[in-house]
């Protein structure tokens, strides 16, 4: 699993650096991403008067979501979370997206709805 802040670049440039601070099974997985994203979601803080607000984009993986025949290593599965983690952020961000493994009529990554 691989989370990321939306658009903390861009706090961290209007409020400076100081301003902000840098199971194994699919489905178990994405609850717990969703989960964690929601509580980002959540989260506000004051910084010099204005409001910051954060969401979180969040790509999974998991050993039961690898291709039949693929040789699973903590780097197979952190890209492939990376892969889903690009995905989200490319969907309009604050949200979950797991990596799947391509077939036949179904793209290489599927989304789940909040």
């Amino acid at each position: 699993m691989i989370v990321d802040l939306d658009h903390f670049k861009r706090i961290n440039d209007t409020f400076g650096y100081t301003g902000g601070a840098r199971e194994s099974d699919l489905t178990g997985a994405i609850g717990i991403a969703e989960r964690a994203r929601e509580q980002v979601e959540s989260l506000s803080t004051t910084y010099h008067g204005k409001r910051v607000c954060l969401t979180a984009s969040v790509g999974v993986a998991s050993v039961s979501s690898a291709s039949v025949g693929d040789e699973v290593t903590p780097l197979y599965l952190l890209n492939r979370a990376h892969r889903a983690l690009y995905e989200a952020k490319s969907a309009g961000r604050n949200t979950v997206w797991a990596w799947m493994p391509a077939s036949p009529g179904r793209p290489g990554h599927r989304s789940w709805a909040r």
